[in-house]
């Protein structure tokens, strides 16, 4: 793996790319977890929320797939 990030210019950006958006992800979390909290004090709204967020990701990703296989990928693009 290493060989080829070092030896691929655009296959190391995209890496760089992937890690700086899951670090950015991580801290989104984080924040939002701490301000739920911060706003509400219990731990039960944070625990509704991280569900609710779950919830809501695998209902949008799967209409997302239907969209993406019945109309042409570079018109919803």
């Amino acid at each position: 793996m290493i060989n080829l990030l070092q030896k691929y210019k655009g296959l190391r950006m995209l890496f760089l790319g992937g890690v700086i958006s899951s670090v950015g992800d991580y801290l989104y979390d984080i924040a939002l977890t701490l301000l739920v909290y911060d706003i509400t004090g219990t731990i039960d709204s944070i625990a509704v929320m991280w569900i609710s967020k779950g919830a809501l990701r695998i209902f949008i990703q799967y209409f997302a797939g239907i969209l993406t296989d019945k109309y042409n990928r570079r018109n919803i693009i």
